[in-house]
């Protein structure tokens, strides 16, 4: 037997906390091995009656013991709203180390530029800025905007949680749309799959495409697909499933270096050679 069909994996989908939106898959086996397995699809999963969603969360997790947990929403902060100085100087003096480095990556992109990208450093974070100097007509949106703020802060409070209960558990981060571009790429599958996999009327359909072509390759076994596919949210929560996985194999794009990683890291797939 592989080690990576000992593994066991977590993927979330994160929504607000009080939406009964929250997805959670659970998965083991190995990609590699072709025997990736769903074992278990929580869904809608929300306060009920004085149990906050995020024991609800932290009680799964407890039951089915997985080695890696993935969620598809930031799960650091930019700069300015980790910083703790009790003045701020602004961002061209800031002596803040991400925010020089961010400073840095946008101006040695902006030579030959007419005009330079500014940066944020209240709503970007050192990787949105890495991924836009990497591909100008990124438009993720940022780590800290208004729609994101409420959920950088649940993934901060669930971390805190799953602390509590195995202290050296990280909870690490995936893009669903960034991860199924690549993907799509990575595998010759159509892009339309990737960027229409939420889309209204045609959303279920080609997220079964994209399971099904997944399965054809003996990503993934067919175990709870119904459920998978049902719904956006289930969907998220079984590709972050999946980043898990291409994770333990050493198959993601990886931080440069640790203070990369501290500063917040959206892991992609990544099926190049090297990585094989």
């Amino acid at each position: 037997m592989s080690e990576s069909s000992l593994q066991t994996y977590a993927g979330i989908h994160l929504s607000g906390p009080n939406a009964h939106k929250t997805s959670v898959v659970i998965m083991t086996g190995g990609l590699r091995d072709g025997n990736l397995k769903i074992t278990h699809v929580f869904d809608k999963i929300g306060a009920i009656g004085g149990l906050f969603s995020d024991e609800r969360l932290l009680d799964i997790l407890k039951a089915t013991k997985p080695e890696y947990v993935f969620v598809d929403c930031p799960v650091t902060e930019p700069p300015c709203v980790r910083c703790t100085r009790p003045a701020c100087p602004g961002v061209d003096a800031c002596d803040d180390l991400g925010v020089a480095f961010m400073q840095s990556i946008v101006s040695n992109n902006g030579r030959g530029r007419r005009r330079k990208r500014p940066i944020n450093p209240q709503t970007q974070r050192v990787w949105d800025v890495r991924r836009w100097a990497a591909d100008p007509a990124h438009l993720q949106e940022p780590s800290y905007s208004a729609n994101m703020a409420p959920l950088v802060v649940r993934a901060k409070t669930l971390q805190r949680r799953i602390h509590s209960w195995r202290p050296n558990m990280k909870l690490r981060e995936t893009s669903v749309p960034l991860s199924l571009r690549q993907l799509a790429s990575q595998l010759a599958l159509p892009q339309e799959w990737a960027m229409g996999y939420g889309s209204f009327g045609i959303g279920r359909k080609n997220r079964s495409l994209i399971f099904e072509a997944l399965h054809q390759r003996k990503w993934v076994q067919l175990n709870h697909a119904e459920e998978v596919i049902a719904s956006a949210e289930n969907f998220h929560a079984f590709v972050c499933g999946v980043i898990s996985c291409l994770f333990f194999e050493n198959r993601v794009t990886q931080a440069s270096n640790e203070f990369e990683e501290d500063q917040g890291w959206v892991y992609l797939p990544d099926l190049s050679e090297s990585q094989e």
